[in-house]
């Protein structure tokens, strides 16, 4: 089974295996997109900021739209993309990382969010 990891998350994805997958998600309001031919430039109301997603991000940004795990955005970037499994993983739990960073997209289906508290 092959592994991808990302350092500075810590972030370890199973790319055969979707069993207690995170998901993440675009978060739910406060958020304006607007595609700029193969970009996406996404606003941050809450903040006024803005980023813009080359080619690569604007191919996951769609699939956050719902839940999504790193391994179903990696399935995304190898059908669009000449890009093996573990780099289309390592790519999406980057751009997953850096979004979450950013306040933009949300970590749901977390087994430590859905563990009751001590």
């Amino acid at each position: 089974m092959r592994m991808a990891e990302t350092s500075s998350a810590g972030l370890r994805v199973r790319v055969d295996e979707m069993v207690d997958s995170p998901q993440f998600r675009v978060r739910a309001d406060g958020i304006a997109v607007q595609e700029l031919g193969d970009e996406v430039v996404v606003l941050d109301l809450r903040t006024s900021s803005y980023v813009l997603l080359n080619v690569t991000g604007a191919a996951l940004w769609p699939a956050l739209t719902e839940p999504s795990t790193i391994e179903q955005l990696a399935r995304v970037l190898t059908s669009r993309f000449d890009v093996d499994d573990e780099r289309a993983a390592k790519a999406a739990a980057a751009f997953v990382e850096q979004l979450v960073g950013l306040g933009l997209i949300e970590q749901i289906g977390d087994r430590a969010a859905r563990s009751p508290s001590a």
